[in-house]
Parts: C-alpha cells; structure tokens; sequence
C-alpha cells in the first residue's frame, strides 16, 4: 500500500475512533445512589407542582448535550402534559466561559417571568454567549432590555445559582445534563424512548 494511502486511512481511523468515543460519553447511563435532589421554590419548573412524575435537570446553557436534550424534555412534556413537571437547575461548568453569565441572565429573566423563553433564547445563541446583548435577548424573549441588565449588574440572580450548585455538590454531580427522574438518576444524553420508559414506570 503506498504511504499516502496508509496515512490517509491511519488519519481517518483516529478520527472514527474519537467521534466514537465522544458518541459513547454522551450517551446517558445511569448512576446509582439513592439522594433525591431537593426542589427549591425558587427553581423554575413547567407543569403541575403536583404531578406524579418530576425530571429534575441540572444543566449548563454552554454544554452542547444539554442543548441536544431539549427537543427530548420538550416531547415529553408534550405527551404527558399534567403528568410531569419539569424542574430546572442551574450547574454551569466552571471550565465553560460563559455558563455562568448565561446562567445569570435566566435567572433575571424569572423574576419578569420569562425564564423559559429565556432557556429556549440562550440555548439558540450557544455559540454567541460571550458576546449577545441584553437587547438582543430582551427583544426575542419580549421582556425588558433595562431591567434585565439592572438585574445583571446587581447580580439578584447569583444567590439561586449558588443555591442549585450547592445542592449538585451536595449530590456529587460533575457532569451536565444530569437528570433525574423521581429517585432514578441519569447521566448524559436520555433518549427519548429510554426517557419515555422511566416516565411510565413511575406512572
């Protein structure tokens, strides 16, 4: 075999190798251990505070998983509607730039009670983090441009980040999305099918 071939095709098997390898890692599995998170009132949720079923997720607006998750969570709560809630929690990676900041600015958007436009708005602008204005945010979201930078300059959000990290630290959680599903806990990317089957096994 000539010695550009075998390079080429040495190149192309590492390059497999790693896109495997990042497929594996993303892939949810679940972990053991009993904790249940504890649901703060001030985390934001979507659905009945009494429903059967809540998918608590910890979560990062700069993890790309945590933004390929988001079609999933959205489908589920779609099919079930007042049998699930959604609760939120914040667990921005410090090795992330702008996760925290991101973090920061949704939580300024629930106090004008628009957090989940707000995670929809952030997750689409995962590439311009560091750098999408206030404005920006504010007009998609249709909220207020200057109270949400008041809100960011007083840091009114940080107290309820900090509050959501203690409790992922309190649950030894290092990697984003982390969801739990009542007492299951998962870590990575749940399919939808695998999200779907530990919904009804808790129906």
């Amino acid at each position: 075999m000539p010695r550009k071939q075998s390079l080429w095709l040495g190149t192309l098997t590492i390059f497999a190798l790693v896109a495997l390898g990042f497929f594996v890692v993303s892939v949810a599995r679940q972990a053991g251990g009993a904790e249940k998170p504890n649901i703060l009132n001030t985390d934001p949720y979507v659905g009945k505070s009494n429903a059967r079923v809540s998918i608590v997720v910890f979560t990062d607006f700069q993890c790309e998983f945590c933004k390929a998750e988001v079609a999933t969570l959205k489908s589920v709560l779609a099919t079930y509607q007042d049998k699930v809630r959604l609760v939120y929690k914040d667990f921005p990676l410090p090795t992330h730039q702008y996760a925290r900041r991101a973090a920061e600015i949704a939580r300024c958007a629930q106090d004008q009670q628009k957090f989940w436009q707000m995670y929809d708005a952030l997750f689409n602008h995962q590439a311009d983090l560091g750098t999408v204005s206030y404005e920006t945010l504010a007009q998609e979201i249709q909220g207020d441009a200057s109270a949400l930078a008041s809100c960011m300059e007083r840091g009114d959000g940080s107290a309820r980040i900090d509050a959501s990290i203690a409790e992922a630290r309190r649950l030894i959680i290092t990697e984003v999305p982390t969801l739990y599903v009542n007492d299951a806990r998962y870590v990575g990317i749940l399919t939808e099918s695998d999200l779907r089957a530990a919904i009804q096994a808790r129906l």
